[in-house]
């Protein structure tokens, strides 16, 4: 857990896991980062599969960390073959793990966005993806009065130049 800041004074609390294997990073020290949205669906697939219990416990902690690591390294999904796979992890890890990466659904309802670092660990992190629900519809009601009211304009408008032709 950590703060984003990317404007002077926002201090937004967010939730990031480690994202490459090799290289280093030192809590409670200032980094300088650049947010991107991340091209791995899989990985936004995750994140809507088991992103809510991620934190619940120190082994959902470590299985989400894995799964997200065999889909950034591997192509199949599966912790025990490819060139990605756990050799000496807990069995309660790989077991919540695997069962995460067998069970991914076809979509999301999340941006993963990659933090990035030329010198430091980069990380990853979510945020909702906006809805077409998150602005409010104006009500059919006063859209109407508008209609009208513009219809009554225009109406007046041609009587009155109609008017001064006669």
């Amino acid at each position: 857990r950590g703060i984003w800041d990317p404007t002077p004074g926002a201090n937004l609390t967010i939730d990031y896991w480690c994202y490459q294997l090799d290289q280093e990073f030192s809590p409670g020290t200032t980094y300088n980062y650049t947010a991107t949205p991340l091209g791995n669906p899989a990985i936004a697939e995750l994140f809507s599969e088991a992103g809510s219990h991620a934190l619940d416990s120190a082994l959902n902690s470590a299985a989400f960390q894995l799964a997200i690591w065999e889909l950034e390294y591997d192509t199949d999904h599966n912790l025990s073959t490819g060139s990605f796979h756990a050799i000496s992890a807990d069995a309660g890890v790989i077991g919540l793990a695997q069962m995460w990466l067998t069970n991914l659904p076809t979509s999301s309802n999340v941006m993963v966005y990659l933090l990035h670092s030329d010198t430091q660990q980069d990380f990853i992190t979510t945020f909702p993806i906006p809805t077409k629900d998150v602005l409010p519809e104006p009500s059919s009601l006063p859209l109407l009065g508008l209609g009208l009211a513009a219809m009554i304009f225009v109406g007046s408008r041609r009587r009155g130049t109609q008017a001064g032709r006669s």
